[in-house]
């Protein structure tokens, strides 16, 4: 193509959600019918859930949503993330991720502002670190071992605990 692919185009990758409201989890699918775009929302059973995170290059920053539409402002996960740039902007994650198997077989984003949700990729993420140089150049396979019913002075909370099940060379989806 001549003209190539424009600027203002939203190239966004689609998302996986964790509810820990409800303890749900969602693939969310992007389809196309007569020239619109429609979100089909899919669950995927805790059980079924199997993901390989790219935890070498989570990101953590500022994050707000204000009218349909995200604002992040991300540092690699150790940097220091500033000042929040808005009293709408919350301490968030982003973290790119490859579901497989019953979850669904392509790249994804998990972003979040939930503390225990942060808690839980924070635990992974440290687990991660202990074991990353027994495994150069591989990436985790990840599951979800339980979900632990978490009660906080904000509410009732359904708190993933993740598991690292195996190793593998890093998928070519997850290379920049």
């Amino acid at each position: 193509m001549a003209l190539g692919k424009r600027r203002d185009t939203p190239n966004f990758t689609p998302l996986v959600k964790i509810d820990v409201r409800t303890g749900k989890i969602t693939r969310c699918d992007r389809e196309q019918s007569d020239g619109r775009w429609t979100t089909k929302n899919v669950d995927i059973p805790p059980d079924d859930f199997e993901m390989i995170p790219d935890l070498a290059n989570v990101e953590v920053g500022w994050m707000a949503f204000s009218n349909g539409r995200p604002d992040f402002h991300m540092v690699r996960a150790g940097a220091d993330i500033g000042e929040p740039p808005s009293k709408d902007h919350k301490e968030g994650f982003k973290l790119r991720l490859l579901l497989i198997n019953g979850s669904g077989s392509d790249l994804r984003e998990l972003t979040s502002t939930s503390k225990v949700l942060w808690q839980s990729l924070d635990e992974l993420h440290d687990t991660f670190l202990e074991d990353c140089a027994k495994h150069r150049g591989k990436l985790p396979t990840v599951s979800i071992a339980e979900v632990v019913q978490v009660q906080t002075a904000a509410g009732t909370f359904f708190r993933p605990s993740f598991e690292i099940t195996s190793w593998r060379a890093r998928p070519a989806e997850l290379t920049k």
